[in-house]
């Protein structure tokens, strides 16, 4: 039930911001770097963000997390209307982050306690605005959200024993699945900063919450594999080039195959899609398992994408 609600919530808004967003300037104008070519409305991850605050709020008793994930999807809005500077998102961040560290694991008081919080703050900062990187393509943030959160309710739900935890994947995964049909396969509306940085706090959330050994956390990470490789590979990529990473850029393995292969949105979305459910499977599949078999999944996935991109990226441009 809390599912279909919470796809109702994220569907109406982001219908209404597709409605009105050009009313109120909420609208993503095409530049050199985009890989659309109309104006399109923005920011209909408000819907997620929604749907989020008033699904949690009904069904945890948590409401500190609730709060504190709703608050980075504001930042986001805030970002997808004013466009606000990169030292500031990145303060904002880290409060929220520092926030939601200590509230789940409370104040640290040993050195290694101390260490994992510092740790644990950054993977929430860094995952939040992995996945803003990777929201720029039809579907693309959508699906993978689906997949992810379908397979983190599943564990904490039937491997952790977590409810709250897997309910709160339930809420995330009905609210991207509630505006995935106005952003795939035709983007009418894009999800925007509101919704992107929202449900990559809320994953690193969910992977801190339910990481209780090295190995877990691996295969947790996992369900969000092809963000991440596509992330961190291409972090590398620029920093090998030179290049300045708080520039805009079109140096995403997904923003190559769709630009300069001109492969359509929903082939390189689905393509994504399938890769991430195949992984995640595995990695569910092997979270029970001994470590060797959770860094060997980790180790063959990287090898392998790492190869794709730089084989990939020799494919000669068709644009």
């Amino acid at each position: 039930m809390i599912f279909y609600l919470s796809a109702a919530i994220a569907f109406i808004f982001a219908y209404l911001i597709w409605k009105q967003g050009f009313r109120f300037s909420l609208v993503d104008i095409p530049n050199a770097r985009s890989s659309h070519v109309h104006p399109t409305p923005r920011g209909g991850g408000l819907g997620i963000a929604v749907a989020v605050l008033t699904c949690g709020l009904l069904t945890t008793n948590n409401h500190w997390l609730v709060l504190i994930v709703f608050a980075m999807g504001i930042l986001g809005f805030l970002e997808d209307i004013f466009s606000l500077s990169t030292v500031l998102r990145l303060i904002v961040q880290l409060i929220l982050s520092v926030l939601m560290v200590y509230f789940t694991l409370n104040i640290p008081h040993t050195p290694l306690e101390i260490m994992l919080f510092i740790f644990w703050c950054i993977f929430l900062t860094a995952t939040a605005n992995f996945y803003n990187f990777m929201d720029g393509i039809n579907g693309i943030a959508g699906v993978t959200g689906v997949t992810g959160f379908l397979f983190m309710a599943v564990y904490a739900l039937l491997g952790a024993m977590q409810y709250d935890a897997g309910l709160f994947a339930v809420i995330l995964c009905g609210a991207c699945a509630g505006f995935l049909p106005l952003n795939f396969p035709k983007g009418r509306v894009f999800m925007g900063d509101v919704g992107s940085l929202l449900l990559g706090f809320a994953f690193a959330y969910m992977v801190m919450k339910m990481s209780t050994s090295v190995g877990t956390f691996i295969c947790l990470t996992m369900f969000l594999c092809t963000f991440y490789a596509d992330s961190i590979v291409t972090i590398y990529y620029r920093l090998s080039l030179g290049e300045n990473l708080t520039q805009a850029h079109r140096r995403h393995l997904y923003q190559y195959m769709s630009n300069e292969l001109a492969m359509p949105h929903w082939k390189v979305t689905l393509l994504y899609g399938v890769i991430q459910a195949i992984v995640s499977f595995a990695a569910l599949i092997t979270i029970r398992s001994t470590l060797l078999w959770q860094f060997s999944l980790f180790g063959g996935f990287s090898i392998l994408f790492i190869a794709s991109y730089y084989l990939i990226k020799r494919i000669p441009s068709k644009t």
